[in-house]
């Protein structure tokens, strides 16, 4: 919590393996927010993909061929990997 700025929030976005504890006081002092955030429901991922057809809207990737599978994850462990990486099967 001392991490976040004042009125800063933190959204969790994923169930952690372990449970999370945070002091009142740095939530209070700081007027800090902890909420969670559901990515929603099949339907809400259907429409959105659909929302995404209908306009054009095309992912921002970097590919990798599959065998440079450990250069791809190199690269995002270093954060040089631009968006996401992908890997390629050549078929």
């Amino acid at each position: 919590m001392p991490g976040l700025s004042l009125k800063g929030e933190l959204v969790i976005v994923a169930a952690p393996a372990d449970s999370i504890s945070c002091s009142a006081v740095d939530l209070i002092s700081g007027d800090r927010i902890v909420r969670d955030w559901a990515s929603g429901s099949a339907v809400d991922s259907e429409d959105a993909l659909a929302f995404t057809a209908l306009h054009g809207v095309e992912p921002m990737i970097e590919t990798f061929p599959i065998d440079d599978a450990a250069a791809a994850l190199a690269g995002m462990e270093s954060g040089t990997v631009r968006f996401r990486a992908v890997l390629e099967h050549e078929s």
